[in-house]
């Protein structure tokens, strides 16, 4: 065997092995799969929105946006491409709780960004005649948006939901 036989099939190897790692230790990556916590209530999901988050120096747009808000975390993912299922960017905690997973952290762990949040740093506000849900975090971390605006149809979902 020649040594770019070797290289290649070495490769492939490390490949597929990351690929099944990655399966089962990110298994609640995708909405449908990520566990409630204990006494945890889903409030409401909102699929026709859309979700734009400050990121270093410019604003990020994630398309095919869905949120879950439960009476302790907001949940924003976004849709596979060719596929029915929703992969988990961010989850929020809003109660002002500490955070499981330590601030900013989690994302090695669980696949997505996790941070925290409380009701006084959320706001619904009108920007060019639509309704957006500004959400800033309590700390800052990597990974973590200085804030994410969700532009949706029904604001009032949020605002009685989260008591703003």
């Amino acid at each position: 065997m020649s040594i770019t036989t070797i290289v290649f099939l070495s490769a492939v190897i490390v490949f597929v092995l990351l690929a099944l790692v990655a399966r089962f230790k990110w298994k609640n990556l995708y909405l449908d799969t990520l566990q409630m916590n204990e006494g945890e209530n889903v409030l409401f999901n909102d699929e026709k929105v859309k979700v734009e988050l400050r990121a270093g120096t410019g604003v990020d747009v994630l398309p095919g946006s869905y949120v879950r808000v439960t009476d302790s975390r907001i949940i924003i993912a976004q849709k596979v491409l060719g596929r029915e299922k929703y992969i988990i960017k961010y989850v929020i905690h809003h109660t002002g709780e500490p955070v499981p997973e330590g601030p900013g952290g989690g994302s090695f762990n669980t696949g997505y960004i996790t941070y925290r949040t409380m009701r006084q740093k959320i706001s619904i506000n009108d920007e060019d005649g639509s309704p957006i849900v500004r959400i800033e975090p309590l700390e800052k971390g990597i990974g973590i948006p200085a804030w994410l605006h969700i532009k949706t149809a029904d604001p009032g979902q949020y605002r009685r939901a989260l008591n703003i």
